[in-house]
């Protein structure tokens, strides 16, 4: 079901399998000790089945989990994952609702029960942790702004003079920008549309305007609700290439993660958004508030997550991911 990660060596693999291996042969221990139990205490019409189902499947997740946190993901445990959600459930129900009455009859069956019961809370708690087994935000918003290409961290310095904000694309996002920061007494040198980028502007501030002034000029534009999107604009710290942050971000996952799974990651960081045509790459739209270089970066070091960087309008001299 899972396999170390693609840069880790050999010694690696054969510490998966024997895992692997163990917890498997942990399991067949203990069910066929509970089989003996149940043999040597006379047991009328024992659970043997009911146990074995919910066993394996209690198994099952922790093998998800474990290749989850700490090994490479696959399509073997995306066909596992797919099992506990949507066929589990069922053999849970019809297992709960087949010995409810004889529950009492003994403690093996009212085992079979409460763990027949408990399931759906229990595979709800561990699907969340599964999809947010990554990071949490990343550095990508922090005292030194940067994001993720090709394993190397691009440092960002903040340019105090513009900002980046998108609105309805019925909406003109320029004039409307200028406007809403004129009106709060912050003076707007000018303001454009970004090209190429249906429904972003650019406004362009005073300068020797100052970083706080700045901040909280975006702060204000945050807090109106006909902006979907505010960011200060960036330039990359060693060559100072021009960057525009668009509110999405790229995921390549790795083989084997499904939909569901990828729509559930993007969420536990802060992002949704459907399937790009380059499968498996997904363009990912970021939440109202989100910072899409935090996201992006949350996003990177997921280990269901091949790689991810943010959508941008630059010309900073980087080739591009879908090459």
């Amino acid at each position: 079901m899972f396999a170390p990660r693609p840069d880790t060596g050999s010694l690696a693999w054969v510490i998966a399998v024997l895992m692997h291996l163990a917890v498997l042969a942990a399991g067949a221990f203990a069910f066929a000790r509970l089989a003996r139990r149940m043999a040597r205490a006379a047991v009328p019409d024992p659970p043997v089945v009911r146990l074995f189902v919910l066993l394996g499947t209690y198994l099952a997740w922790l093998l998800v989990g474990m290749t989850s946190f700490f090994w490479y993901w696959s399509a073997a445990a995306s066909l596992a994952l797919a099992y506990l959600l949507l066929v589990a459930p069922l053999f849970a129900l019809g297992i709960a609702v087949t010995t409810f009455r004889r529950r009492a009859a003994s403690p093996y069956r009212g085992a079979a029960f409460w763990a027949a019961v408990l399931y759906a809370p229990v595979a709800a708690a561990l699907w969340v942790a599964v999809a947010s087994s990554g990071p949490g935000a990343g550095g990508g918003g922090g005292a030194t702004p940067f994001y993720y290409y090709d394993g190397e961290p691009i440092f960002l310095r903040l340019d105090p003079t513009r900002i980046v904000v998108a609105t309805d694309t019925t909406l003109r996002a320029a004039e409307v920008g200028a406007r809403a920061l004129g009106a709060a007494g912050v003076p707007v040198d000018s303001a454009t549309r970004l090209a190429g980028v249906p429904g972003y502007a650019v406004l362009y501030l005073p300068r020797g305007t100052s970083p706080g002034a700045a901040a909280a000029a975006r702060a204000r534009l945050r807090r109106d609700r006909r902006f979907t999107f505010v960011s200060p604009a960036y330039r990359t710290a060693d060559a100072g290439g021009d960057l525009l942050l668009i509110n999405r971000v790229m995921v390549r996952f790795r083989p084997g993660v499904i939909p569901p799974l990828a729509h559930a990651v993007a969420a536990s960081v802060g992002a949704r958004g459907g399937q790009a045509t380059a499968w498996p790459v997904y363009y990912l739209e970021c939440f109202r508030g989100a910072d899409p270089l935090r996201v992006a970066a949350a996003l990177y070091k997921h280990p269901l997550v091949e790689w991810a960087d943010v959508d941008r309008v630059s010309d900073a001299r980087l080739s591009s991911r879908l090459d």
